[in-house]
């Protein structure tokens, strides 16, 4: 994934990057992006939009317990799976097909929950009356 600077947001340079980087989508139009960008919403935060998502929460767990994190892709990810087949419908288990639970990815969830609840922390620190 490549990060933008705030000078390669102008348009002018944002179209230059799509012509160039991803081809395929040139011609893809807005609401196909508008759709992209709600999905990713979809997959990061959850109603609250305070917990994330399923691989968020298989995420902390895994950190909870102190375990590899190969363990979601190895272990819960097949138990979910079996469970959804026996308990629900097939659309649920494709819904489970698609969490990602590889190692980089439990990892960066579990960077980002690290991340969010020192925020937290930090906001709540500058909020207390001892503070100041």
């Amino acid at each position: 994934m490549k990060v933008l600077s705030n000078n390669s947001m102008r348009p002018n340079r944002l179209e230059r990057h799509l012509k160039q980087q991803h081809r395929t989508r040139v011609l893809k139009t807005k609401e196909f992006f508008s759709s992209k960008a709600e999905s990713l919403k979809r997959m990061r935060l959850d109603k609250s939009g305070t917990y994330p998502t399923a691989s968020f929460e298989i995420a902390f767990t895994i950190a909870k317990q102190k375990k590899a994190h190969t363990i979601g892709e190895e272990l819960m990810k097949p138990c979910v799976l079996k469970t959804s087949q026996i308990i629900l419908e097939e659309d649920a288990e494709q819904k489970v097909k698609s969490i990602s639970l590889s190692n980089n990815t439990v990892k960066r969830r579990i960077d980002d929950i690290a991340a969010d609840m020192k925020s937290q922390i930090i906001n709540k620190i500058e909020l207390s009356p001892f503070c100041h």
